[in-house]
């Protein structure tokens, strides 16, 4: 009998799991989605491999802003 209580827990914590998973994986393919329609219009506007260039020109230039000395992007 007290192994019975046990088992309705577990089963109970097993399924609060799974659909916790199943909110994460559904969060997981949105992200996926918005990323994947982010690096596209980005290629579009002229980032030849989309995030990635982008990412290399924002580091880029906040290199060259944090080298002029200028102070708004100098703590980045």
């Amino acid at each position: 009998m007290l192994y019975e209580g046990y088992k309705e827990k577990i089963m109970a914590s097993s399924d609060q799991m799974k659909s916790q998973i199943a909110a994460l994986e559904s969060k997981v393919d949105l992200l996926e989605s918005e990323i994947i329609h982010l690096d596209e219009i980005l290629k579009k506007c002229g980032f030849s491999s989309g995030i990635t260039t982008l990412k290399a020109t924002v580091l880029e230039l906040l290199g060259e802003i944090e080298g002029d000395g200028d102070e708004p992007f100098a703590n980045i």
